[in-house]
């Protein structure tokens, strides 16, 4: 009683953060303050961004999409999670949600879902669990027993087809198929009745750019090559360790140097700052 107490006076604040509203909007939800959620869930509404047939939420002062081709925006954690938390308002109401809400919050899922990646998850473990939450409440919301089924047809261009069946049996079954040939052109139809939520994923490794390093380093051993039988039992390591980056100074450094199986260092040589130090076998 005392937590909801606090929920309330602060959801009388003007300027609440769109992520703190979302999170009281579900809480008032769940709590059963049916008022207190709708004019959450309004004032939500005024906030909302609204792009090629979906709604969500995103963070005030936000820098815009990138627009590159063959690049595909997605969305930071924080926004996939407040978008969930907005949508569980939505369908958290008793006894059910209205067509109008049900309307609304179809729109919010098919954004939610096109931010999830190909292996189901999402941005980071917080906001795909708050997610997943969300699309399995939606589709417990809309779940029609008696369901048709569907059927969509993958061609190319050339001679590649592949028909996947979805009906009341697979319905929560993944399918998928590797495309034949990349870059392709390929199409879709879908047929029948019923909800199907298509995903193609595009995978491929990008050589990293080499980039000066901020740091040089030199190892070296004395002497150089084992040929004495003196080199068998105890050699000397030196190492350089040099700053080169563009700062005044590196701050700490941390050099980690493995020992040869069998061998240990002299712990004399370690004291030793910036000199070679030794290691015996032992």
């Amino acid at each position: 009683r005392n937590g909801l107490f606090c929920l309330e006076t602060a959801a009388d604040e003007k300027e609440n953060h769109v992520y703190t509203k979302a999170l009281m909007a579900y809480a008032f939800a769940l709590a059963g303050k049916e008022e207190k959620r709708k004019a959450l869930l309004g004032s939500l509404e005024k906030e909302a961004v609204k792009k090629d047939g979906s709604v969500h939420w995103q963070r005030p002062g936000k820098e815009p999409e990138v627009d590159l081709p063959y690049y595909r925006y997605r969305a930071p954690s924080a926004e996939v999670e407040m978008t969930a938390y907005v949508l569980l308002a939505h369908l958290t109401t008793q006894p059910a949600p209205s067509q109008e809400e049900l309307s609304f919050a179809s729109l919010i899922a098919k954004w939610i879902s096109g931010q999830q990646n190909p292996n189901g998850g999402f941005s980071s473990t917080q906001d795909t669990v708050v997610a997943l939450q969300a699309l399995s409440l939606y589709g417990a919301v809309t779940y029609a027993k008696s369901g048709a089924a569907s059927k969509v047809t993958l061609r190319s261009g050339g001679d590649f087809q592949q028909d996947f069946q979805v009906d009341p049996t697979n319905r929560l079954l993944l399918q998928r198929v590797p495309l034949p040939q990349v870059p392709g052109e390929y199409s879709t139809e879908v047929s029948g009745e019923g909800c199907v939520y298509l995903q193609t994923s595009l995978r491929y490794n990008v050589q990293p750019t080499q980039e000066d390093a901020p740091f040089m380093l030199h190892v070296y051993t004395i002497p150089e090559t084992c040929e004495g039988s003196k080199a068998h039992k105890v050699f000397d390591i030196g190492i350089n360790v040099s700053y080169t980056g563009e700062r005044n100074g590196s701050n700490m450094v941390i050099v980690d140097v493995k020992m040869l199986s069998g061998f240990i260092p002299v712990k004399s040589s370690v004291r030793k700052f910036f000199h070679p130090s030794a290691v015996e076998e032992g």
